[in-house]
């Protein structure tokens, strides 16, 4: 209210107590007075969510894709550049296009899937963090 009284154009989400989010738009009139408008877009806010997790998680996985993970490693090489350190620890699957091969990819979908899960629970006390790549993925500059 404090912004309508001062008769700024402002927009901005409220998250209610029941966990609704409520977007509100202040727009002052030209001939004076001030329009407030009050729109529920609680579903419209988890798409937007949805939709950037989609855009940076591995969907079998759930762990960071390349894009994510290049974005974190340039933050992280930024970081030493600054003085701070970092590392990087690739993990490969010995024999994984086999499991693939002879039990099928649903098999392998589990394996990934098993993996990931290691490597969260792992993270949760010693990393920071952990992404999903191919071997594609590791390629010299």
């Amino acid at each position: 209210m404090a912004l309508a009284r001062k008769g700024v154009a402002h927009c901005y989400d409220r998250t209610r107590p029941d966990g609704e989010i409520v977007e509100v738009r202040g727009i002052p009139l030209d001939a004076g007075g001030f329009v407030m408008i009050y729109h529920h877009v609680t579903k419209q806010r988890q798409y937007q969510q949805d939709i950037a997790h989609f855009a940076r998680d591995d969907p079998l996985t759930d762990l960071p894709n390349r894009p994510l993970f290049d974005d974190r490693l340039q933050n992280a090489v930024a970081q030493v550049k600054r003085g701070g350190y970092t590392a990087v620890l690739r993990i490969d699957l010995d024999g994984f296009k086999p499991v693939n091969d002879s039990w099928g990819h649903r098999a392998g979908d589990h394996v990934l899937a098993e993996v990931a899960d290691r490597m969260r629970r792992a993270k949760a006390t010693r990393w920071r963090e952990s992404a999903a790549m191919n071997s594609r993925s590791f390629r010299p500059a």
